[in-house]
């Protein structure tokens, strides 16, 4: 994969090394009239060479974002899409996009297209659309097993202040365990609780957490389905932690409502923009949109 990606010519970041605060300031600061409230509309797999692929057999796919609000047809916005493949790495594509004007049933509408995105099967990916300001998109989940599964707990491999950082990649949140639940404390199986709690670690990429003295002004996003993210009112609590003789802290959002039966996207993030890679919460955490949602028509 890291061959492809080189072939991109994406400019991105990993995440585990930060927010791409340049494109996102400039893209959040534009005029709120006529801003992209945006979706992940399409998501095509392929193998390369333009040809259809299962899910299981692409090599690739093509992202095309589509407004949801009456925006001009010459627009210039570029939302940034996010790609994270795993449970920690993803990035932030900018350059990537090219824009495409399309007519359906009548409506003429700009899009962006993010083509020829290297993806494995073997990893689940996600594609969304999210700032510290917002608007932010739906959440796409491509992958032959989209659950998202996280079978040990990661461990922060040491402890540095935030002196030590200076110079260094910030630390970004990495949810570490979502633990469904009946509100009264009782374990409950994923298709039936109707609350989780939401454990989340800070960590720089050697998966090195933050001092106890460090205190992160942490959100917590949410998106049920295919609604796109949304800022939760629930305040994490911090909790303080020891391995080893390692003094460290996590960050719990506690008694987070879900509703059984549908997906529950949830991605935290910090004050300077940094994020999780998503965790979707379902017992089927496919995405299917067969008809995405037309949006108004374009503005000459």
């Amino acid at each position: 994969m890291d061959a492809r990606l080189n072939r991109l010519g994406i400019v991105g970041l990993l995440l585990m090394g930060g927010w791409l605060a340049m494109t996102t300031a400039s893209w959040a600061q534009r005029p709120a009239p006529g801003a992209w409230v945006p979706q992940i509309a399409i998501v095509w797999p392929h193998d390369g060479a333009g040809n259809s692929a299962s899910v299981a057999e692409a090599t690739y796919v093509n992202v095309s974002v589509w407004p949801t609000n009456a925006v001009r047809c010459d627009s210039e916005e570029i939302p940034p899409l996010t790609w994270a493949y795993g449970n920690s790495n993803a990035l932030v594509m900018a350059a990537q996009a090219t824009r495409q004007m399309r007519e359906i049933d009548g409506v003429r509408f700009p899009t962006l297209e993010y083509n020829d995105i290297p993806v494995n099967s073997a990893l689940v990916n996600r594609f969304y659309i999210a700032s510290p300001v917002g608007p932010n998109s739906n959440v796409w989940v491509h992958a032959v097993d989209a659950r998202t599964i996280q079978p040990e707990i990661v461990e922060p491999s040491g402890v540095v202040s935030p002196e030590g950082m200076a110079g260094l990649v910030a630390p970004i949140p990495r949810i570490n365990v979502v633990w469904p639940h009946d509100g009264t404390g009782n374990y409950l199986p994923v298709e039936s609780a109707p609350f989780v709690n939401v454990s989340v670690l800070m960590l720089d990429n050697l998966d090195r957490t933050m001092d106890i003295e460090y205190m992160p002004e942490l959100s917590l996003l949410i998106a049920e389905g295919n609604d796109p993210l949304q800022l939760s009112e629930i305040a994490p609590v911090p909790v303080n932690r020891s391995l080893d003789g390692l003094a460290y802290r996590t960050w719990e959002f506690n008694d987070v409502p879900v509703k059984a039966g549908m997906q529950s996207h949830l991605v935290v993030m910090s004050q300077f923009g940094a994020m999780s890679v998503p965790w979707t919460h379902a017992a089927d955490a496919r995405t299917l949109l067969p008809a995405p949602l037309l949006p108004p028509p374009c503005v000459e």
